[in-house]
């Protein structure tokens, strides 16, 4: 097992069940893999940090108890649909695009895993190939 501690800014991302890559100066070459097990829910008041617990799968017993290790988290991968922000409509705490069906625009419900420079992830709600209204879906809202 390795306690690794995590910065307050980060912890919103570190989640059970991450892989992380763990590496020390004392076998350079080697990277040793594990997964997230634990994440603390108890800052620490002096390091401002918080405990990540990762099982580890430590090759000849290399790594040692208060060993010095470097771990990288590795973020989960999740199938989305990237479509440009302006698209998304926010009303009544959902989020909508509008797709083109049978010549008509239909308001359609989307789930939006995250919005990143511009950009939206849809995780459900479109379908590859979906065709929608890419900016002015306010127009269309007002129409509707």
């Amino acid at each position: 097992m390795v306690e690794a501690d995590a910065f307050s800014k980060d912890i919103r991302f570190i989640k059970p069940g991450q892989n992380a890559d763990i590496t020390t100066s004392s076998y350079p070459g080697i990277d040793f893999k594990g997964k997230i097990f634990y994440v603390g829910d108890i800052v620490d008041p002096n390091t401002r940090t918080y405990k990540v617990y990762i099982r580890v799968k430590n090759i000849h017993n290399l790594l040692k108890p208060n060993m010095f290790v470097n771990v990288k988290i590795l973020p989960n991968t999740i199938q989305a649909l990237s479509i440009p922000q302006s698209a998304l409509v926010f009303d009544n705490n959902k989020f909508y695009v509008f797709k083109y069906e049978n010549g008509k625009y239909v308001k359609t419900e989307v789930q939006v895993y995250q919005i990143k420079d511009g950009t939206a992830y849809i995780k459900s709600g479109l379908n590859q190939g979906d065709e929608i209204v890419g900016s002015g879906s306010l127009l269309l809202k007002d129409a509707s």
